[in-house]
């Protein structure tokens, strides 16, 4: 069960389903506002007590039944069934009184939308409770995805709760039961954690070296606590994320690893907001250590589009060319995908970055820089000047959109003057000569591209 090699974290199967002896799961659900007081509770970390399911309405009249924060955070999965709005008035006006058959014909014909989503599968197979799990289990022989969900249903028992299989098309129960194989990805997140690079520095890269347009990157800031009573809002991004079109299917991220662990040991969720809200979050406890080393997270996370893009399915279509439905099954242990998270961490990068991540490593430059100030003046004069100018900023973890537009902006500068002054630098070539950390941070994305190769 080594992850290592998968390189697979959140994965999130959904599919239509039907539920018989509704009322029975209604009665092992407890109101959002009575969570407090579980009708049927479970053991969480400290022996607190959690509600096993929560049912909750929204504004719209549509209905969830649902697992708690608390029970994601400790046991790795969430569990969310969909309610349509007609079937929660008919429950809620029932109130435990006789069903009409007419009634019930209706409940027989409804769908129900059911996910069952784990955000990392690596903490879920590293927590104490997947741990006592395999300890109690005398099955060694099972495969990955059938352990995955024999624990799931150690706690959610679909065919306890009535859950069985639902025709989409024809709006009828089928009676099949619903396991691993029935349900099948919407969601399926890669990731690849990459020493000795940061955000700032990766964002830098995109705008050098990159083949997007700088309006298709977000940057996302995240705030975490100094000390006990102050926070601070970081001026540079910890967050980079590049979609593939407005409602797209694809999606690549790049953040720094040691605030999202700061923050999952803190709230058990990523508190990233995008820049443009400059809504801050205080932390009260820094529980990462300080002298962890620099690791920026990289994911690509793909999508099914329910009636439109179904990429997941086109992806892994490339291994077998038969385009069908992807399962736990055919993630976890189906040998003839399993190249395909590699393959797309490795495109991912391409699309990105181009050819320049797929040349050889840069040879030992050595800890000095290999033009130094006064040969950028000796060489370019006058104009060498504001080249250091530059070079000053950026080496102040200023990327290079904000330094034009600060020199623009607060500095006055002509708008083509700033263009000149860059495509100048960029066609002699001196960023790559007088910046060290361009070199070495396009060498640990190469060296995650030619080790996905």
């Amino acid at each position: 069960m080594d992850l290592i090699d998968k390189h697979i974290d959140t994965i999130t199967l959904g599919g239509m389903v039907n539920i018989d002896r509704l009322g029975k799961l209604y009665h092992k659900t407890t109101s959002w506002h009575q969570r407090n007081k579980p009708v049927f509770d479970i053991d969480v970390r400290g022996n607190n007590k959690t509600a096993l399911l929560i049912h909750k309405q929204d504004w719209g009249g549509n209905a969830r039944i649902h697992t708690t924060q608390e029970f994601m955070n400790d046991y790795g999965y969430n569990l969310t069934i969909h309610i349509p709005k007609r079937v929660e008035y008919l429950m809620k006006t029932a109130q435990g009184n006789r069903i009409t058959d007419k009634q019930q014909r209706m409940l027989d014909k409804c769908g129900y939308r059911l996910v069952v989503e784990i955000p990392s599968l690596k903490r879920l197979l590293a927590s104490e409770y997947f741990e006592t799990f395999m300890v109690g289990s005398a099955r060694d022989n099972l495969l990955l995805s059938d352990l995955v969900w024999d624990y799931i249903q150690q706690y959610h028992n679909f065919i306890d709760f009535g859950i069985g299989g639902y025709d989409n098309q024809r709006y009828m129960k089928t009676g099949e039961q619903v396991d691993k194989d029935y349900l099948h990805l919407s969601r399926i997140d890669f990731a690849y954690d990459i020493t000795g690079v940061s955000s700032v520095e990766t964002l830098d890269l995109v705008r050098r070296y990159g083949y997007i347009s700088w309006n298709k990157i977000t940057e996302y800031h995240n705030d975490y606590a100094l000390n006990e009573d102050t926070s601070t809002l970081l001026n540079t991004p910890n967050g980079i994320e590049y979609r593939r079109g407005k409602n797209s299917s694809e999606i690549y991220k790049f953040y720094d690893k040691v605030l999202a662990d700061r923050n999952y040991l803190h709230t058990h969720q990523l508190l990233y907001t995008s820049a443009d809200t400059r809504r801050a979050y205080e932390v009260s406890k820094n529980k990462i250590d300080d002298n962890i080393n620099k690791v920026l997270r990289y994911e690509v996370s793909i999508y099914n589009k329910t009636g439109a893009n179904r990429r997941i399915d086109k992806v892994y279509e490339r291994a077998t060319n038969e385009n069908k439905k992807i399962n736990l099954f055919d993630i976890l242990d189906n040998k003839v995908y399993e190249e395909i998270p590699a393959y797309t961490l490795r495109d991912g990068l391409t699309k990105i970055f181009g050819s320049s991540v797929s040349k050889p490593i840069t040879e030992n430059i050595g800890d000095a820089p290999t033009m130094k100030d006064k040969d950028i003046i000796k060489e370019f004069g006058s104009k060498g000047l504001k080249f250091l100018g530059i070079k000053h900023l950026i080496d102040k973890n200023m990327s290079q959109d904000k330094v034009r537009n600060f020199l623009v902006k607060e500095c006055g500068m002509n708008y083509e003057t700033t263009r000149r002054l860059f495509y100048d630098i960029q066609k002699a070539n001196i960023m790559d000569k007088w910046k060290d950390t361009h070199i070495q941070s396009m060498d640990a994305l190469r060296r995650v591209y030619h080790g996905l190769s």
